[in-house]
């Protein structure tokens, strides 16, 4: 197993040898060809029909245990991170959100075809499309006080361009939002294949007291390697890597 190298002050470059399962594809890439050949950003989540509130679920009908521990992955994409954990760890209750609804269909499939091959109803999981930014706080708020233990933000979208940093998920409010609703100890893991955004993320949450950076990353990261995570270290190229803790 290779060691993290350290990149930055605050962060570490993922190096875990594991193996290549996939390279993770979204439906809506994060900068993929149109039809005419041009090329296209993912969803910009202050376009209109985006900006939409939604009403959290009743989480009793959607939970079997919905006193149990949380895990949210904000953007989930198509929810391969939550699918494995939930499977791995039955004592918590996982969340995916995310602002793509095509990526939810293929995330919401895919545990159809989980508890097939499981043979069992896998009943601590669920997806919803929703906006982050707008939604994630009152979502987060309507669960059982104290439960969220995890929150992950894994390869969010970059959004180059300078006057575009505001389409970010990450910023002063999110993280203020996520210092809200979880308690003393809870963990936020956030990673990037793009280490301004990786060192944004990370200042962001630095920034606010109710953070603190885990020194040891690897240690620390204990959720499931993604798709994307595993072609990364297949191919030797760098991603940056920290958690957080609630303190």
């Amino acid at each position: 197993m290779k060691q993290d190298q350290e990149k930055d002050k605050v962060g570490d470059t993922n190096n875990i040898n594991d193996q290549q399962q996939q390279q993770d594809g979204d439906s809506i890439p994060r900068k993929g060809k149109s039809k005419s050949g041009k090329w296209r950003p993912s969803a910009n989540p202050l376009v209109k029909r985006l900006v939409l509130s939604v009403d959290p679920p009743n989480w009793s009908t959607v939970f079997a245990r919905p006193e149990q521990p949380v895990f949210i992955d904000v953007g989930c994409a198509k929810g391969e991170v939550l699918l494995q954990s939930s499977v791995a760890n039955p004592g918590i209750n996982h969340l995916g959100i995310d602002i793509r609804e095509s990526l939810i269909d293929t995330a919401q499939r895919s545990h159809k075809i989980l508890e097939i091959e499981a043979k069992c109803k896998v009943d601590n999981v669920h997806f919803m499309s929703a906006n982050a930014n707008v939604n994630l706080f009152n979502i987060a708020k309507s669960l059982p006080a104290g439960s969220i233990q995890k929150v992950s933000i894994l390869f969010p979208d970059p959004w180059y361009k300078k006057k575009h940093a505001k389409r970010r998920v990450v910023n002063a409010t999110f993280v203020n939002e996520i210092a809200m609703v979880t308690p003393v100890g809870a963990k936020v893991y956030i990673i990037s294949d793009v280490q301004e955004l990786y060192e944004d993320m990370a200042n962001h949450f630095l920034s606010n007291s109710a953070f603190a950076k885990m020194e040891n990353t690897m240690d620390a990261w204990d959720i499931p390697v993604s798709h994307k995570q595993s072609f990364y270290i297949e191919i030797g190229m760098p991603s940056w890597r920290s958690v957080l803790v609630r303190v």
